[in-house]
């Protein structure tokens, strides 16, 4: 049996022991140079990704059963996220700066964010 440590975020405390199976295959960030041309149809690409992530939130938040509401409060911080202008305009601006296509630009701001993130000294904003 292969054995793996996977690394992430935790969503809450504690281990878990078992079998993974991935339910759909995992996307690559494209990472393309773009020209001046293009950016504002990569600009207008991500803005339509972002809200389309948030209709379908909201769509996945209609459907939480009643005995997992308290879940609601996740998918809400993903919203929030989906409209982060720090998160949007910095990778809008980048764009437009860098001639980089939406999910590099995306990747960076994230990556970008994760890091300042990292190095706070308070472990709870950590």
């Amino acid at each position: 049996m292969a054995r793996a440590v996977l690394f992430g975020t935790p969503v809450s405390p504690g281990i878990s022991i078992g079998s993974i199976r991935f339910m759909h295959d995992m996307r690559v960030s494209e990472e393309r140079r773009i020209g001046p041309h293009e950016v504002e149809t990569e600009r207008d690409a991500l803005r339509a990704a972002a809200a389309s992530v948030r209709a379908a939130l909201e769509k996945t938040m209609r459907n939480v059963p009643e005995d997992l509401a308290e879940y609601r409060d996740v998918i809400a911080a993903q919203m929030e996220l989906a409209r982060d202008p720090k998160l949007l305009d910095a990778a809008l601006a980048r764009i437009e700066h860098k001639k980089i296509c939406a999910s590099w630009a995306l990747n960076h701001t994230v990556e970008e964010l994760c890091a300042l993130f990292r190095g706070m000294d308070d472990p709870y904003l950590r």
